[in-house]
């Protein structure tokens, strides 16, 4: 008996736990981006002063 509610456990836990981090998933934090074009790192490390104190939007990978 006791080995039977050990699985009905975990089976619980298994089949509750991606709902609960489904869930937090759609907390927001701070205001909506608006950026529509992405800027390539390549481009700004071109001409950094054309983007000193500006608000821009870049996407890739970061080693």
């Amino acid at each position: 008996m006791s080995n039977y509610r050990n699985i009905l456990n975990i089976t619980i836990l298994l089949a509750v736990s991606p709902v609960q981090a489904y869930r937090n998933e759609g907390k927001s934090y701070g205001q909506k981006l608006i950026f529509r074009d992405e800027t390539k790192i390549s481009v700004i490390l071109e001409n950094p002063e054309d983007y000193a104190g500006k608000k821009i939007l870049v996407k890739g990978c970061f080693l």
